[in-house]
């Protein structure tokens, strides 16, 4: 009996530590610290998030439930945002602005999906972590894929950026749906179990060896862009001084861009560090570039890494 009980145990344990799944409110500090700030306090982070008109969190936690099949399609796609009875305006500076990037993207991508696809380091002969070409999906793998390519046929159906996108980018191309939630999900799983070792030591930068999970890594690039690949800006006195490319919006220096030498708006003369930076110098090395966040892996690789540290900062 006894020796029954401990085996009951063990399996027990064995279920509960590979069914990793983070807490409801869990997803809202990440949610919340990954789109306003990670360096907030934990009493600042849970003070946003709880706030009516800050729905961010929400939409990620909703899009995790649902990635998880803890809820229906229609539940989450009939969410709608809290809209501010203020108008938003956009200055002449952000549309000049969102004109030179939109140039610049369309330059350097010229409607080519594979650089939606590519291995990354793009700049680089070795492409290190990219998932491997024969990498097998689980049962839940293709549970989890069947949910995601649902999401993706509801968003082609639809007037969006994403269904615009998909008609331009993958109009006479070899993939489909399926193979684009596949593409997803694998790059996705890769980056949620991949471990790097820190370059430099210091309690924050330790190795970024904490779990996460692909629903929260697609959940985010959900809310993001609607996994549509996009940038957005960051402006102040009339600069641009950072930019987010991608799906899942990873800021980044806008000095680092070659069109900053040439439009006095983009970038300020000087170099900061934001997330994209940060990262690089502390796990990825400099052999990486701001086009590589366009990519699903390079999207995907940066997002995994700095879930992790916001884990380490507040759990």
């Amino acid at each position: 009996m006894v020796l029954i009980k401990n085996i009951l145990i063990i399996i027990v344990l064995l279920i509960f530590t590979s069914a990793f799944s983070y807490t409801a409110e869990q997803i809202q500090i990440i949610a919340t610290a990954y789109n306003k700030g990670y360096f907030r306090s934990s009493e600042s982070v849970k003070e946003l998030m709880n706030k009516e008109y800050y729905t961010y969190d929400d939409y990620v936690l909703a899009y995790y439930r649902y990635l998880k099949g803890w809820r229906k399609l229609s539940e989450v796609t009939g969410i709608k945002a809290k809209v501010s009875d203020k108008p938003i305006v956009i200055s002449e500076t952000q549309k000049n602005a969102n004109i030179l990037f939109t140039n610049y993207y369309n330059a350097l991508i010229k409607n080519d999906i594979n650089f939606f696809f590519s291995d990354i380091p793009l700049l680089s002969e070795k492409k290190d972590f990219n998932p491997v070409s024969d990498y097998s999906l689980t049962i839940d793998d293709i549970k989890l894929k069947k949910r995601l390519e649902a999401l993706i046929n509801y968003y082609s159906g639809i007037p969006s950026s994403f269904s615009s996108w998909k008609n331009i980018f993958l109009k006479n191309k070899d993939i489909d749906n399926d193979d684009l939630a596949e593409k997803l999900l694998v790059s996705a799983e890769y980056f949620s179990d991949y471990v790097l070792p820190s370059l430099s030591e210091g309690s924050f930068y330790s190795d970024a060896d904490i779990k996460t999970e692909p629903e929260l890594l697609l959940a985010i690039a959900i809310t993001e862009s609607k996994l549509f690949p996009s940038f957005r800006t960051e402006s102040k006195d009339g600069n641009i001084y950072a930019f987010s490319p991608g799906i899942t919006h990873i800021l980044t220096d806008a000095d680092n861009t070659y069109i900053s030498s040439f439009h006095s708006i983009i970038g300020n003369g000087i170099k900061e560090d934001y997330s994209f930076e940060i990262i690089q110098k502390y796990y990825t090395g400099n052999k990486y570039s701001h086009l590589d966040l366009m990519t699903i892996n390079g999207s995907f690789l940066f997002t995994s890494v700095l879930i992790k540290l916001i884990s380490k900062i507040y759990f």
